[in-house]
């Protein structure tokens, strides 16, 4: 078992993020990620609010995946990591939560320019946060650092 297969079982076991069937796209022309969190008893606070925790993984997911979607299986490849992480909770986290990274296109050319010049760049990528009613709950903005690899 790979290790993202691993650390996607074991996030999926421990914390109950449901992203939802998607129909087949070309994965060149994908602005936007989206996933959403339910408000449950395991991920539910002792101040019966969704744990800020919970919201965290999610928004990194969201602007991982388009990271790693649109480095996978091209080479050379790309290596990532998180250097910085701001957030702001606007609404309490109740009920089912939509997070939405829109990054995709800044996301792919910067992929494809550290590829290409084997070079290190940073990237700011927002993921808003909206409940059932289409409030905003929380903004997410993510620094990933990337590098081409040799």
């Amino acid at each position: 078992m790979s290790l993202l297969t691993l650390a996607s079982v074991l996030a999926i076991n421990l914390v109950p993020i449901e992203t939802p069937a998607a129909p087949k796209l070309n994965i060149d022309n994908i602005p936007a990620h989206w996933q959403y969190v339910r408000y449950k008893w395991l991920n539910k606070n002792p101040f019966n609010t969704m744990y800020w925790a919970v919201m965290g993984m999610a928004a990194e997911l969201c602007s991982g995946l388009l990271l790693m979607m649109y480095s996978c299986n091209k080479k050379p490849g790309i290596s990532m990591h998180v250097v910085a992480c701001n957030s702001n909770f606007i609404k309490t986290g109740l009920g089912k939560i939509t997070f939405t990274c829109e990054d995709g296109e800044l996301i792919a050319n910067k992929v494809q320019e550290c590829m290409a010049s084997k070079s290190a760049a940073t990237i700011d990528c927002v993921t808003i946060a909206h409940n059932e009613k289409g409030d905003l709950v929380s903004k997410f903005v993510f620094t990933w650092s990337i590098k081409g690899v040799k």
